[in-house]
């Protein structure tokens, strides 16, 4: 296959909107074939009235899907597979196969970082999933039909769920009443005194390196690298901790710590619709990994996307 150029969300949008002709062109250019991923789709499910528009583009343009596949035990392969799958037919089937429960758990969790008051505690928060399998598997027990096979079953998994309820309660305590003094970003920052307007002055090279020769010792006293630190903490992206490459949990954690420390951080991230979109341009950097090029528009995604790829020694050329 030729040079693969992958677009994030803002791209396509340009493109629907009166730019496609340029792009087009360009990327005819660069002899370079168009992917998307289900992240693509899955942004452009969220933009209802202009689905047709989008797809139709992607159909228009023969753009080809990139995923990474799993294995019979859902975990990456770490590979990347790209196929001329159809746009539709592949948003289709995401249609038919996402469900409709929970999803929201870790972006609500990580936006309450960046905000003032919040109607919950953190650790209310972490357990939503847990109570809702909780109240599924109540509801089961309270069914005079239910066998006595599963009963057992059931209550075993009623108290395997009481006890992850209690250790996760413990170890947010301290979390919950950090939060109740404000954002624990603007705490941080403020303990610190390094924050945005530290950070957003470095330049390239060895960006990554720069701001944790800034603030490294101040959150991780005696940690090398920003690396060691994401492994001590575990701190790779929760939520596709064992459905994405391993390079592009590298780059998910580092993201997520840039936005975090200050640098070039996302806009208005204590909105849970921002956190949304922070994560989509964050889930966009990591699938334009093995592409040539990737075509950017939005200035803070771009920065922390140039730092991640040079820290990481590979990544497309970023376009805009």
């Amino acid at each position: 296959m030729s040079k693969l150029v992958y677009l994030d969300h803002n791209a396509l949008n340009r493109m629907v909107r009166g730019e496609k002709e340029r792009i087009i062109s360009e990327i005819s250019d660069l002899n370079a074939s168009v992917v998307f991923s289900d992240e693509n789709l899955a942004e452009i499910k969220i933009s209802e009235k202009r689905q047709e528009q989008f797809l139709d583009l992607l159909h228009e343009i023969n753009a080809h899907h990139i995923s990474t596949p799993l294995d019979e035990d859902f975990h990456s392969l770490n590979q990347f597979v790209v196929k001329p799958d159809s746009p539709r037919g592949v948003f289709d089937n995401l249609e038919n196969n996402t469900s409709t429960q929970g999803g929201d758990g870790l972006l609500e969790l990580q936006s309450m970082m960046y905000r003032a008051e919040n109607e919950k505690s953190p650790s209310e928060v972490a357990l939503t999933d847990l109570d809702r399998a909780e109240a599924d598997l109540l509801e089961i027990k309270s069914d005079p039909d239910t066998d006595d096979d599963l009963l057992v079953q059931v209550e075993a998994g009623l108290q395997k769920i009481k006890k992850t309820k209690k250790e996760v309660s413990e170890s947010f305590k301290e979390l919950d009443e950090r939060s109740k003094q404000g954002p624990l970003t603007q705490q941080a920052a403020e303990h610190i005194g390094i924050g945005p307007v530290q950070l957003n002055n470095i330049e390239p090279p060895n960006v990554i390196e720069k701001v944790w020769d800034k603030v490294g010792s101040h959150y991780a006293p005696g940690v090398d690298s920003i690396d060691d630190f994401l492994h001590q903490t575990n701190s790779y992206n929760a939520v596709a901790v064992q459905t994405m490459p391993e390079v592009v949990l590298r780059a998910n954690g580092i993201y997520n710590l840039l936005n975090f420390f200050g640098y070039q951080r996302d806009e208005k991230m204590q909105k849970l619709s921002r956190m949304r979109a922070s994560f989509s341009d964050m889930t966009h950097v990591g699938y334009a990994l093995p592409c040539d090029y990737f075509y950017c528009f939005d200035q803070r995604m771009k920065y922390k996307a140039a730092a991640i790829y040079a820290y990481i020694g590979h990544g497309p050329e970023i376009k805009s």
